[in-house]
């Protein structure tokens, strides 16, 4: 379902206005969702939108529990964060070569097209989640930076030992012509 329909849909339905619907339109950023979109702006809210689905959608509304997605390693490596990220698309099942996935919105085909050909998984089956839901099982499947720093232990209970290193006057010569942060990584692991 293209953009304009979905949001003459929406405003049919009683979701948004007409002003809205122009709103939404000239505000889409390149690349964005329109779904994306009516969330940014605030003309819609995951409770809105997930009612929608529930009347309209409801045989597209996921209805699982992000607690128990169990997604092989294998397949969450052939998947691009980035991708996922920035068309917020969760994987939440994967078996007989079907990959289930869930996001805002599930008629988004050029979405699905793409994560097919970046996945190489042919069989992508959509469903509508909130934005909240999907962010919560990406950062559960794909943790940001800063929490694997907190699982692994707080950084400050690391200690640095210092010590004197003598280098060679050959080494020296090396290290010298190579860029400044190769330096530094030399130094540090020495």
């Amino acid at each position: 379902m293209d953009d304009v329909k979905l949001l003459e849909f929406f405003n049919r339905t009683g979701y948004i206005t007409k002003e809205q619907v122009a709103k939404a339109l000239s505000s889409k950023e390149k690349d964005e969702d329109i779904i994306s979109t009516l969330l940014r702006l605030g003309f819609l809210d995951d409770n809105k939108l997930l009612d929608f689905y529930a009347k309209y959608a409801s045989n597209k509304l996921w209805k699982g529990n992000p607690q128990d997605i169990n997604i092989p390693a294998e397949i969450l490596n052939k998947l691009p964060q980035h991708i996922l990220r920035k068309h917020l698309i969760a994987p939440v099942s994967y078996k007989d070569n079907k990959l289930i996935v869930v996001m805002t919105n599930p008629f988004n085909q050029s979405a699905i097209n793409e994560l097919r050909f970046a996945s190489r998984i042919d069989n992508i089956i959509p469903y509508a989640s909130s934005k909240k839901v999907i962010e919560d099982i990406l950062n559960k499947l794909y943790p940001p930076e800063g929490k694997i720093l907190e699982e692994i232990g707080e950084v400050s209970d690391i200690e640095i030992e210092a010590g004197e290193t003598e280098l060679a006057p050959d080494i020296l010569g090396q290290e010298a012509s190579e860029a400044p942060i190769v330096r530094l990584a030399n130094f540090i692991i020495r």
